[in-house]
């Protein structure tokens, strides 16, 4: 536990998370079915670990851990501030997540911070992280990175117009299938005012996609999760991905947003490797494996296509519990669900 010289110093909490897959907005009419609804997968890795921690109130504010996410969890202290009144602290980052990728880092950020400042302060965690989620400007559109945090796992959004009570399904992912997470190290996701001017055009998926998008969900997905059927989940996971991908291509110049992944995806094909989906705006990917061995495999492929080193390349599991926390405060205080 670190220390301060002269300061009172209040246990220090530390929150993990990882990183959210979503792989596919469904744009519905709001009073139709599955409005702003889709799925997701929340990942082990890349992720964050924030450390918090009270400080005296002689001292001001201390963050770090790297300039950009220094200013956004600085960010995120002003905002919170504006409805809890929070003591002088300690904010340290030991792990990033990358912005704009596709990963869902600033929600996962967000609610990390607002978790580790709760507990801080010796205050039982919110019953959802959608309490202090929607205060932050989160939630605007899809809550798969905020019940993500809760409860890990494949998430099925059901949708806003869908009753709160079952907005949203969790199941849990095999254990043994990981993911290849493909991201470019030279591009950002759709993000800020251009994406905002996007979701303001009055265009939705037709009916029929939805149709389809709703019995791969209900079916497929359902089915090779709960059945273990590998090829089947990632059949699914590509049709999926190809489906709501046309929506969005007119805004990133293709059913992804990078031309060297739709290339890669051919070859990924080729090879015998189905189920490539981007997350979100992108550039990230994620490519399903059935086994480490099978994410070797991948890594291959992709070793051989990316001749000049352009794509960072990992390989990671699913998270089925969500958020951690390492605290010394009793368990119900810092438990997630």
């Amino acid at each position: 536990m670190s220390t301060f010289e002269g300061d009172a110093v209040f246990p220090e909490i530390t929150v993990r998370t990882g990183a959210r897959l979503h792989f596919g907005l469904l744009c519905t009419a709001p009073d139709s079915p599955w409005h702003y609804g889709g799925i997701g997968v929340m990942l082990n890795q890349p992720g964050w670990a924030i450390r918090c921690q009270q400080i005296s109130s002689r001292r001001a504010d201390l963050v770090a851990g790297g300039a950009v996410a220094t200013q956004r969890v600085t960010k995120i202290l002003q905002q919170f501030r504006r409805s809890v009144e929070v003591p002088r602290v300690r904010l340290v980052i030991d792990h990033l997540c990358p912005f704009h990728a596709g990963l869902g880092s600033g929600t996962q950020l967000t609610l990390a911070v607002a978790m580790g400042l709760h507990m801080a302060m010796g205050q039982l965690r919110p019953a959802s992280a959608s309490e202090v989620a929607v205060p932050l400007g989160r939630m605007r559109r899809s809550g798969i990175g905020t019940f993500g945090f809760d409860r890990g796992g494949f998430i099925i959004d059901h949708g806003r117009s869908c009753d709160q009570a079952d907005a949203f399904t969790r199941l849990r992912f095999p254990e043994d299938w990981k993911f290849v997470l493909l991201r470019p190290a030279y591009l950002q996701g759709l993000h800020g005012a251009a994406e905002e001017t996007f979701f303001e055009q009055p265009r939705y998926l037709e009916s029929s996609t939805i149709r389809h998008v709703e019995q791969l969900i209900n079916r497929e997905f359902r089915g090779a999760l709960t059945e273990h059927q590998f090829a089947r989940f990632a059949a699914a996971l590509a049709e999926y991905g190809n489906l709501v991908g046309r929506y969005f291509a007119p805004a990133q110049g293709g059913i992804f947003s990078c031309d060297l992944f739709a290339e890669l995806v051919e070859r990924l094909n080729a090879a015998g490797f189905v189920g490539a989906a981007q997350s979100s705006w992108g550039p990230s990917i994620a490519v399903p494996a059935e086994s480490a061995a099978m994410a070797a495999d991948i890594c291959q492929v992709v070793t051989e296509f990316d001749v000049q080193r352009q794509i960072h390349v990992s390989v990671t599991g699913v998270s089925n519990i969500g958020a951690t926390v390492m605290s010394p405060a009793p368990a119900d205080y810092r438990s997630f669900g």
